[in-house]
């Protein structure tokens, strides 16, 4: 298994419920772990940061937050775009494996 660092968030939020447990019932506290499982599961297959395809993405998303597609056909001609450069990626990352040599 391939380890990975965690964030500093993540870090600190653990480090609390291991110095104070009693804090939280057994209820409250299976919750919470079971809550920063998860969280470490989507860090650990979050694409890097560099990559320009989540770059792209994550512009996106703040452009939708920030009220820039006012407009759902503008939305979707974004989101098009995105998925289309995501198709080629995918197909540029994985044509090696589905190329077939007589």
């Amino acid at each position: 298994m391939k380890n990975f660092p965690l964030s500093q968030k993540l870090k600190v939020e653990l480090a609390e419920l291991a110095v104070f447990p009693d804090k939280y019932s057994r209820a409250e506290l299976a919750a919470k772990l079971r809550h920063l499982a998860s969280r470490v599961a989507a860090d650990r297959f979050r694409p890097p940061a560099n990559s320009k395809l989540f770059l792209k993405i994550e512009l996106l998303y703040f452009a939708m937050l920030a009220g820039g597609y006012a407009n759902p056909i503008d939305l979707a001609t974004a989101l098009k775009i995105l998925s289309s450069t995501a198709e080629d990626q995918v197909k540029e990352l994985y044509q090696p494996c589905l190329r077939i040599d007589p």
